[in-house]
């Protein structure tokens, strides 16, 4: 059984993916759609080793999004992600597992999709969103997809 706070699990996360982190070289979001497909595929079959493998790859790609495509610094956009979901998690009182505690795996198909489906919006659309910009929600897929992660791999623990 995992003993750390989320924040403590946050950080511990952000700490080993430098061990393996690798950029995805993408510039569109096809793949981040296929992604979620497969996510949704795995999720109906209760695969859950494959439903993590598609997570860590979503969280890749959509940071790779931001480093290729936006030409952001790959540390600075760990850091920021790291920061936003501990300060986040505070504030919310760690509702991300609460609900998916409450209604189940699908939570985490659900969010994922609407963050796919808001990004594909603001590609059509130019980025012409008032108060969102491609960059946040790019963010915001990979912060579910390390929140997912955590949370399955804890699920994991508890059933040792």
């Amino acid at each position: 059984m995992n003993t750390m706070n989320k924040e403590e699990q946050i950080k511990e996360w952000f700490n080993s993916l430098y061990e393996d982190f690798y950029i995805a070289d993408i510039t569109d979001i096809e793949c981040l759609k296929s992604n979620i497909r497969s996510f949704k595929t795995n999720l109906k079959k209760q695969y859950k080793d494959f439903m993590a493998h598609n997570l860590k790859d979503l969280f890749m790609r959509s940071i790779g999004f931001l480093i290729t495509k936006y030409k952001k610094d790959e540390y600075l956009i760990l850091k920021q992600l790291e920061t936003l979901l501990i300060k986040k998690n505070k504030d919310y009182n760690n509702s991300f597992d609460r609900t998916v505690d409450e209604y189940g795996y699908v939570v985490i198909a659900i969010r994922l999709e609407d963050k796919i489906n808001r990004l594909n919006n603001l590609i059509k659309n130019n980025n012409e969103v008032k108060d969102e910009s491609i960059e946040d929600t790019l963010l915001d897929i990979a912060g579910y997809s390390v929140l997912s992660l955590i949370y399955l791999e804890n699920k994991e623990l508890s059933n040792d």
